[in-house]
């Protein structure tokens, strides 16, 4: 027999930064759809814009990635 267990979502402590895996712009979220453009690669996006409607942090839109802002 095979039991199957649903591993439960890791709690996401905000801010976060996060990649597009298609567009490869970086937004950092400050709730699970407030984001700010970090850094907008060819996406027609602009940084500091500010959204509210973007996918969710943890969707499969979105890699994790680590950065350091300074300055």
């Amino acid at each position: 027999m095979l039991k199957v267990t649903k591993l439960p979502k890791e709690k996401i402590i905000y801010p976060v930064a996060r990649i597009s895996l298609e567009y490869r712009f970086i937004v950092l979220f400050f709730s699970e759809r407030d984001v700010v453009v970090i850094d907008p690669a060819k996406s027609g996006l602009k940084s500091g814009d500010r959204y509210t409607d973007h996918y969710p942090s943890d969707s499969p839109f979105w890699e994790s990635v680590d950065i350091t802002i300074t300055g």
